[in-house]
């Protein structure tokens, strides 16, 4: 890692090009065409005909050895994959606490979310462990698969992000000492990401009733039947909801729309009567 740095650092000194070297040989080629540069290669070949000695001693000191010691997994090939193994199994000792079951490959899809857990385990010492754990190990990964990459300017950059979407309520934080502002609209869930009604069920009364206002469904009933008719309607256009699961508020708007078409169209009737 050390040595990657220092080589960096001197191609780096040599495109800037700060004696103007380069931008001599340049300009002495653009001026005399390649004519110069064999003349010189001509010469050197000479010169190391007549030294061959030199030739090997010269090629020797030019040797650069690259000892790394960054180590990737088995699974990783050399950073192109995560690893996430260990954590998984971590994870699956929590989520069985809230009755979810995932193979490693479902957890894959969804590691980085985490609204789907209920609050109970959120607020566990265990479930906060676990995200310390994700967060070490996803941070050393980018620093060994990228490692001239200045990862302080980007997490600067991330924390004053998340700070001003806090600030502006554009993010909700769940729990008693929040201080952040509730949306103003009912946020809704991305259903492609839950497996079955019971996960959705673990989300609780409220979160699911939100969820449901969010696409003009109706909200009451029990987790469970809240739950289920999240479901009915997952994967599906908002159009091709049935008409059994709307609210009263959205069939209004609904039918508010028809009578103003209908009222249009006496109009224009009545206007075509008298015109006769």
């Amino acid at each position: 890692m050390e040595n990657i740095a220092k080589i960096n650092t001197e191609l780096d000194r040599l495109y800037t090009d700060a004696d103007s070297l380069l931008l001599d040989e340049l300009n002495n080629i653009r001026a005399t065409g390649l004519t110069s540069y064999y003349d010189k290669l001509n010469k050197t070949r000479e010169y190391y005909q007549m030294f061959p000695a030199l030739e090997s001693q010269s090629i020797n000191s030019d040797i650069v050895v690259l000892n790394t010691d960054v180590k990737f997994s088995g699974e990783e090939i050399f950073g192109k994959y995560l690893d996430l193994n260990e954590l998984y199994l971590q994870f699956s000792n929590i989520a069985r606490q809230a009755g979810i079951e995932q193979d490693y490959t479902q957890y894959l899809d969804r590691f980085n979310t985490f609204f789907y857990l209920p609050e109970s385990v959120k607020s566990s010492k265990q479930y906060s462990e676990y995200l310390d754990r994700l967060w070490q190990y996803l941070f050393h990964f980018f620093k060994r698969v990228h490692p001239l990459v200045e990862f302080s300017s980007i997490l600067n950059e991330l924390t004053s992000d998340f700070q001003l979407k806090l600030k502006n309520g554009e993010i909700h934080l769940s729990g008693g000492g929040s201080t952040s502002k509730t949306p103003k609209e009912p946020m809704p869930l991305r259903l492609g990401m839950f497996n079955s009604p019971e996960e959705l069920e673990v989300l609780g009364k409220d979160r699911l009733k939100e969820a449901l206002e969010a696409i003009g469904l109706k909200c009451g009933g029990t987790v469970r039947e809240r739950a289920l008719r999240l479901w009915s309607v997952r994967g599906k256009k908002v159009e091709d909801y049935p008409a059994q699961l709307r609210s009263r508020d959205t069939k209004r708007r609904d039918h508010s729309d028809d009578v103003t078409t209908i009222g249009d169209w006496e109009h224009h009737v009545s206007d075509a009567e008298r015109s006769k």
